[in-house]
């Protein structure tokens, strides 16, 4: 086990990817479920493969532009070939925050070096099919079959009606449904998953069942699947029930993934909800109060959403999503670190309620035009940062701002906090030709100091954006090539 987990200190965890911005893929961070699995050395061979300059090789440096097979994922490889043979997989630096991580190179050892998939034959004694030809994502190479699959975990891959675990492939039965990582049991209302079967030892009793919300939805009713070409259909009805049309959907499941939810009871949900699902579409939970961590986070598909009484979600919530244009949170008061990162097209956002906001919040959201929150009155580090779409913002009840709030910001011309007090070093910082805030006067590049160029008043910004004495018009001497070279000391180049 220690020789197997050796290369743990390269991974990031889930502190360092929240200290860094970068939402993190699960509780572990990046961390390979291998450095959780005390058993995985006695079924698999496992080598390690660390570049001598690793230590130069940061985290920090491929933020936002993540590739499964650059430099970072590649510089530490965990090959894990099958002691029975018939399988190899090259697992990522990166683990789960790119896709099919553990294909890299599509497992093909000879990527990395020619000839070493024979070295690796010879020295271990075991036989196994490294595919030349490059897969799409979500296939691989498994005992000679090319498998096509919709998630990966703890080694362990799920397809449509299947899971291959040992390179064993395990069909379902006709009353079991595929649920992403999980198994669902119609004649018992029971989930069953692999990946916890893997990692739980018979010490510690039965292997628990999962208590996924959408359960609870089921008890005191019937179960009833319909089929058709849109995939499975799971309605609950209330027991002693006649009436057919009175029955409710709670999922939809399409190829062995969960495309939609309705929990119309739910109150509370707990952390990493659907955290590995990437094919959700709809989401509906009207009387949902609370959420854990990881809320539909990477859920990447998630388009149509009721979180009508949602009133706190805690950090990562909805993150990577593709599909939202608008979002409307009518209840929510507090909204953890790294929430609503990255949401490509997002344009509208309704918190009238929202108080408090933590890290990261609504970071790199470059959809966004205009954004008012009424009630908001303090905001974490990074907030509302790289938003390079945002014209106007506006938070009348704003007293706090924590570091590089509202940064690199290239389109802002109005901001309007008039009780925001002393913002933290570097907020406000701005790109735009109207507006160069700088707050930290003692951070200044030498060739620059003496410039206090601090926001600009625009005319339709009102009165209380901060006192007069604060509000300082860059004078005519500052020509534009100094102009220019403050910009490029505080902010990233594109």
């Amino acid at each position: 086990m220690e020789e197997q987990n050796r290369i743990e200190r390269y991974y990031a965890s889930a502190a360092e990817l929240e200290k860094l911005g970068i939402a993190s893929p699960g509780v572990h961070g990046e961390a390979l479920c291998t450095f959780r699995d005390p058993d995985r050395f006695k079924k698999y061979h496992i080598i390690n493969a660390v570049r001598k300059d690793v230590d130069q090789i940061r985290r920090e440096d491929f933020k936002g532009r993540e590739q499964r097979e650059d430099e970072y994922g590649t510089s530490v490889l965990s090959i894990q070939v099958l002691k029975e043979g018939g399988f190899i997989s090259i697992k990522n630096r990166y683990n789960h925050t790119v896709d099919n991580p553990d294909n890299t190179l599509n497992s093909n050892p000879d990527r990395i070096i020619l000839g070493l998939s024979n070295s690796i034959r010879h020295h271990f004694g075991t036989d196994f099919s490294a595919q030349k030809a490059i897969l799409p994502e979500g296939y691989t190479f498994i005992n000679g079959q090319i498998i096509r699959y919709n998630i990966e975990q703890e080694n362990i891959y799920f397809g449509s009606n299947f899971y291959v675990k040992d390179g064993e492939i395990h069909h379902l039965k006709d009353h079991e449904i595929m649920m992403d990582s999980y198994i669902f049991d119609m004649r018992t209302k029971k989930l069953f998953s692999p990946s916890l079967a893997t990692l739980w030892k018979p010490e510690w009793g039965p292997v628990p069942e999962s208590e996924e919300p959408f359960i609870k939805e089921m008890e005191g009713h019937k179960v009833i699947l319909k089929k058709d070409k849109e995939g499975q259909h799971i309605f609950i009805r209330k027991e002693g029930e006649k009436d057919p049309s009175k029955d409710v959907e709670i999922i939809t499941v399409k190829d062995g993934t969960i495309i939609a939810m309705n929990l119309p009871t739910t109150t509370k949900i707990g952390d990493g909800f659907l955290m590995e699902n990437r094919k959700l579409k709809s989401f509906t939970a009207p009387h949902l109060v609370k959420v854990g961590n990881s809320f539909l986070t990477s859920n990447t598909d998630v388009q149509n959403l009721d979180l009508s009484s949602l009133e706190y979600a805690d950090f990562g919530f909805l993150t990577w999503n593709k599909r939202l244009t608008t979002l409307n949170l009518p209840q929510v008061r507090h909204i953890g670190d790294l929430s609503l990162i990255g949401n490509e097209i997002l344009s509208e956002l309704h918190a009238p309620k929202l108080e408090q906001v933590g890290d990261g919040f609504l970071e790199n959201n470059h959809g966004l035009k205009t954004l008012s929150l009424p009630s908001l009155v303090k905001a974490g580090a990074d907030f509302l940062s790289c938003n390079t779409g945002l014209i106007s913002f506006s938070a009348p009840n704003l007293e706090k701002m924590d570091e590089s709030a509202l940064a690199a910001n290239t389109a802002l011309k109005t901001f309007y906090a008039p009780r925001l007090s002393d913002p933290a070093p570097f907020c406000l910082l701005s790109q735009h030709p109207d507006m160069i805030t700088l707050w930290n006067r003692r951070t200044f590049p030498p060739e620059t100091a003496g410039i206090s160029a601090q926001l600009k008043p625009a005319a339709n910004m009102g009165q209380g954006v901060m006192p007069a004495e604060k509000s300082v018009e860059p004078s005519d001497r500052q020509d534009a090539s100094t102009l220019k070279r403050l910009r490029d000391w505080f902010l990233p180049q594109k």
